[in-house]
């Protein structure tokens, strides 16, 4: 990990973890249809917090936001 790299706060982490408790998510932050934690969604999810942080980076924050988070998130099908 590098300790450099913009920080992803809990709560944003809470919000988009809903989805795999059962949870209320709002709508902007589910990752397809079916709410199931398995490799393949844990993968993505990586992925989209990794692509957030670039683009934090790029913008010169020291944290992630929602929309750094939505932007970096799978086209919905």
């Amino acid at each position: 990990r590098d300790p450099n790299a913009p920080k992803v706060s809990k709560a944003l982490y809470v919000r988009c973890g809903r989805q795999f408790l059962g949870e209320d998510t709002p709508a902007e932050f589910l990752i397809g249809s079916q709410p199931e934690l398995d490799s393949n969604r844990i993968n993505i999810v990586r992925r989209v917090f990794r692509r957030a942080q670039r683009i934090a980076r790029s913008k010169n924050r020291r944290s992630v936001i929602d929309s750094d988070v939505l932007l970096a998130m799978p086209p919905q099908t």
